[in-house]
């Protein structure tokens, strides 16, 4: 009896995690993903004036023949997010949901797993699109859904913005030199290639060191494997003399402001949107994890 009251317990609180997302992110309807698409401006943004307004625009489009549009604002967004953001304007959010489902089931998730991820209100449809296509820029790479269980764990937007921009520094990192494995247990991207050597990447404007940063250094070597070889620090930003010195001194080598080389899209680049994309940097520095 106990059994099946904390079972139905279960049950009930996921069909009410699976009813909120729902409620939040699956009502739009085509004239209002057309909007978006025309304004170039990501469809689950938590701009409530901007999503009014919209779905005013969207109620007058329905109901006449509405002729003015907006010509697109022609903001140079990276690769993975004009692609995810293509998918969200032109496909019934419904459609897409089952696709990512899917393509979750594929990467070995559990099915408690899978309803966490889809259900977690930081992860918008958008953001679920741009980790679930980094994942499959990541096949053959062991571990690699890692990355959706901790996406799915994290309980603060400045974190989850920073994990995003810091998986997109992985992945164009494992397009230039193939990582074998994705380690788990830490709150940023973490990879190791085959020969050993172990990269962190970090989407951070700035970092100083401070007491805050060495211990959180000591926290991510403290979760290395045994195995670890050389340690690479790659960061969007730059590193203070002081850091990287610090840094040396504990045995990483550091590459800073990667942002341009790895071909990810800049801070710049993104700021240009009407509203935050998910792609761009927290701006809280090396603190936020």
């Amino acid at each position: 009896m106990i059994r099946i009251r904390i079972e139905g317990g279960r049950a009930a609180q996921a069909e009410h995690a699976a009813r909120q997302y729902a409620d939040r992110y699956l009502g739009l309807s085509a004239a209002e993903r057309r909007w978006y698409a025309q304004l170039r401006v990501d469809p689950y943004t938590n701009n409530e004036v901007l999503r009014r307004a919209v779905k005013r625009l969207a109620r007058i489009d329905a109901a006449a023949s509405f002729g003015v549009r907006f010509a697109p604002l022609g903001v140079p967004f990276a690769g993975e997010v004009r692609r995810a953001l293509d998918a969200i304007y032109n496909e019934d959010p419904a459609v897409l949901r089952k696709r990512r489902h899917e393509a979750l089931a594929g990467f070995g998730l559990s099915a408690s797993e899978m309803e966490g991820f889809e259900n977690a209100l930081l992860l918008t449809p958008t953001r679920q699109t741009l980790l679930v296509d980094a994942v499959q820029g990541l096949e053959g790479v062991e571990g690699r859904a890692e990355l959706l269980r901790h996406a799915a764990a994290v309980t603060a937007e400045d974190e989850i913005e920073v994990f995003l921009s810091s998986t997109c520094l992985l992945l164009h990192f494992h397009s230039r030199t193939p990582v074998a494995r994705v380690l788990a247990g830490l709150r940023v991207p973490t990879a190791q290639r085959a020969d050993g050597h172990v990269m962190v990447f970090g989407a951070f404007d700035d970092v100083q060191w401070t007491e805050d940063v060495a211990a959180y250094e000591h926290a991510i070597r403290e979760a290395l494997p045994g195995d670890a070889g050389v340690r690479e620090l790659w960061l969007a930003g730059s590193a203070s003399p002081r850091a990287h010195d610090a840094l040396a001194q504990l045995g990483w080598e550091t590459h800073d402001g990667v942002e341009g080389t790895l071909g990810c899209a800049s801070s710049e680049a993104l700021a240009g949107t009407a509203v935050p994309l998910g792609l761009r940097r927290s701006g809280r520095g090396p603190s936020a994890p």
